[in-house]
């Protein structure tokens, strides 16, 4: 008698990518003037040089709640903390970080 295996029939499942875990872990903050639709990782941005922004970031500071984005010749990669060498902008959560320092390379 031969047996038949039957394999799944469907979509393979989505593999996510750095970023997208992030976004789901962590929930950063929209810029209320970035557009619904943009799913670019500039939609989270925030800007440590304007006044609005700083008060912001300085008080998610204190709540471990900012991630800063920055760019290598390596890559682009988030770290939690207020860093300010290569930054290329701030992200605010809404869930704060642990206590070990954390770095994500994003490829984008």
């Amino acid at each position: 008698m031969v047996s038949t295996v039957k394999k799944p029939v469907g979509r393979k499942p989505k593999i996510k990518k750095p970023l997208e875990i992030f976004i789901e872990t962590y929930q950063p903050k929209r810029r209320k003037k970035s557009h619904p639709e943009d799913t670019s990782i500039e939609a989270y941005f925030y800007n440590h040089d304007k006044k609005k922004d700083k008060a912001k970031i300085d008080k998610a500071y204190s709540e471990k709640r900012v991630w800063t984005y920055c760019s290598t010749d390596e890559g682009d990669y988030l770290v939690n903390g207020n860093s300010i060498v290569d930054r290329l902008g701030y992200l605010i959560t809404k869930v704060p970080y642990t206590e070990k320092p954390l770095k994500l390379l994003i490829k984008l």
